[in-house]
């Protein structure tokens, strides 16, 4: 399993940065993890769900995910059913361990997700495995399963990376610590699951074991 820190909002990527960057006014969600899981910048509430617990983070408190029961719940709603609209997701996170995984299909960590399931559902979710951090889309009405961008990622254990996905048009792009590592084409529409929102969980199996951290989400739609 993977064990992670997730942490603050800073836009230069830079792991020292002291503080956390006032939020962009377009966010949909922060969920920071103080002791809670509310959302910070809309009413888009977050459970915790499997007991987490908080520790310090990279910035004030954090969620602590034990890798196989514990994660955070948000309920359906359309503010994440992004289609072909721009978007962007990112974190702070900070890794201790790190189980074997050889293929994308079979994450070992999913950061956020909205999926119905296992199998052919609608879902998306940002995750990694195989030895990199993919932005998977399902679609069964359009006969879509798709991987995207495909971008290496190595993580040293114990040390904090700033990850983001965005889309701008049909480009996907992911960044480590403000430096684009991969990016891809596609034209995909991204489903509207009806599920609800995870936080370190996917596909009601597949977790992120996350040490005391700081943890938050945002994503945001133009």
């Amino acid at each position: 399993m993977a064990t992670a820190i997730l942490g603050s909002l800073d836009p230069s990527g830079v792991a020292e940065a002291p503080k956390c960057f006032p939020p962009p006014q377009d966010l949909i969600g922060w969920w920071r993890g103080e002791a809670d899981a509310l959302d910070f910048v809309n009413a888009h509430h977050g459970s915790l769900k499997g007991g987490p617990g908080f520790f310090i983070g990279r910035v004030g408190a954090a969620f602590s995910l034990n890798g196989s029961t514990d994660f955070i719940e948000v309920l359906d709603h359309d503010a994440w059913a992004f289609g072909k609209n721009d978007f962007s997701i990112e974190f702070w996170v900070s890794f201790r361990g790190l189980s074997a995984s050889t293929d994308v299909a079979r994450p070992a960590a999913v950061f956020v997700a909205s999926d119905e399931g296992p199998g052919n559902v609608n879902k998306w979710f940002f995750s990694l495995g195989g030895g990199s951090l993919c932005f998977l889309v399902n679609s069964p009405s359009e006969n879509v399963t798709m991987f995207l961008v495909r971008a290496p990622f190595a993580p040293t254990l114990n040390q904090w990376y700033h990850l983001v996905l965005v889309r701008g048009g049909n480009v996907f792009t992911v960044y480590r610590d403000g430096v684009v590592i991969g990016t891809e084409t596609a034209a995909v529409s991204v489903p509207n699951a009806k599920a609800p929102l995870t936080i370190g969980q996917a596909e009601g199996g597949v977790f992120l074991n996350a040490r005391p951290a700081a943890s938050f989400w945002t994503g945001r739609r133009r």
